[in-house]
């Protein structure tokens, strides 16, 4: 069988950096880390997703690495707290990148991997021991991409996958789909560098140079994704913010998930408002803001749609890792309730959350410095 293998690179006014190879690096590394939390009187539902990848680049055109993840996710009645479903996964990839093409500013790449990996479900207590039922499975992986710097440290990554999934071995028989797919994602890779270069870190002169106004604050990723824990779906999660004023961005997030299997779907929207205090080359943030989220399942064969508006708030912390990009992670409160025509405030219930990301600001055109 023949897979045609599409890239979408997305292109972006940037300074001119010279990247005719990778030898000017170390290795790279990217993750991601999403926690939440919600209580709707009923039951309450936990999820915590960690992955990680590191790759050390070998010559001119090699990237060697490893990678790790783990996931779980909980589902507690209040009154009863023995009616719980526990699902978890963990896993151990490792990768090879070929860099078949290299232009000033781009890179395409082709990467086989693979990955072990186990998932455990139970309807008690959740372990990740040998009881309760538990898969183990291989997968085998071929991708092509390309990074895209945005700056020195920094690219744009476009990759789209194709797997194949297979059962080694089970304890305790569950129903499990051997199958084979197809996943895209595009996000941010970060370059580790291992000497000193002329593009700088900001420093006490210029600190804040990217939180003041008239400036525009990118952030998000769109990803395909295909698990055994959940049906395949894609996810979006983007945002964009404006800087009105110094340290104040107004701006929009909308996020969701679509599955292809069942048709269900959840998106939500917010505006905020977001209040930055910068110290050297971190800042501090606080923001407040309201949306509202649809969401379609289908429980008996049967669609159900479950509309709420909420409010949120939300602190946290930034790291810049270069003039104009920020690793950020926050720690949100929601307070939801449902909506039927009217706000149904005898059901409302509450939820909290994490998220890391990468921020990317595009500068405003006054180069003015903060003494």
């Amino acid at each position: 069988m023949k897979y045609l293998y599409c890239i979408l690179i997305i292109l972006c006014s940037v300074p001119n950096f010279a990247q005719s190879t990778l030898t000017s690096y170390w290795g790279i590394a990217n993750g991601n880390l999403q926690g939440s939390f919600i209580d709707d009187k009923k039951n309450t539902y936990t999820s915590l997703n960690l992955d990680f990848q590191i790759g050390k680049i070998l010559g001119k055109r090699w990237i060697t690495g490893i990678g790790l993840s783990a996931s779980t996710e909980i589902t507690q009645n209040i009154k009863n707290p023995k009616q719980r479903f526990s699902a978890a996964s963990t896993g151990t990839s490792i990768f090879t990148q070929y860099h078949f093409l290299q232009k000033q500013n781009t890179s395409f790449y082709i990467a086989p991997s693979i990955l072990f990996s186990k998932i455990y479900t139970t309807n008690d207590v959740i372990s990740l021991s040998s009881s309760g039922n538990r898969v183990d499975y291989l997968q085998t992986s071929l991708t092509l991409g390309n990074y895209y710097f945005l700056n020195p440290y920094i690219a744009l990554q476009s990759a789209i996958s194709f797997h194949a999934l297979e059962e080694t071995s089970s304890k305790n028989i569950m129903s499990i789909r051997t199958h084979e797919n197809l996943e895209f994602n595009i996000g941010l890779q970060f370059f580790i560098n291992t000497y000193q270069t002329d593009y700088q870190l900001p420093n006490k002169k210029d600190k804040a140079y990217a939180l003041l106004s008239k400036t525009w604050l990118l952030e998000g990723k769109l990803q395909s994704k295909n698990t055994l824990l959940a049906s395949s779906k894609i996810n979006v999660n983007t945002g964009l913010h404006y800087f009105l004023f110094n340290y104040l961005s107004v701006g929009s997030q909308f996020g969701g998930h679509y599955i292809y299997d069942t048709e269900e779907y959840r998106f939500l929207i917010k505006p905020s408002l977001r209040f930055y205090l910068p110290t050297n080359i971190n800042y501090f943030y606080l923001e407040i803001g309201a949306g509202a989220t649809q969401e379609k399942i289908k429980i008996n064969n049967t669609f159900r749609y479950n509309p709420t508006v909420f409010a949120e708030g939300q602190l946290g912390f930034g790291l810049f890792l270069s003039h104009n990009v920020a690793l950020q992670g926050g720690v949100f409160y929601r307070y939801y309730t449902p909506w039927d025509n009217k706000p149904l405030v005898e059901n409302s219930f509450r939820g909290i959350g994490s998220n890391i990301g990468i921020q990317y600001f595009l500068w405003n055109s006054k180069k003015r410095i903060i003494k």
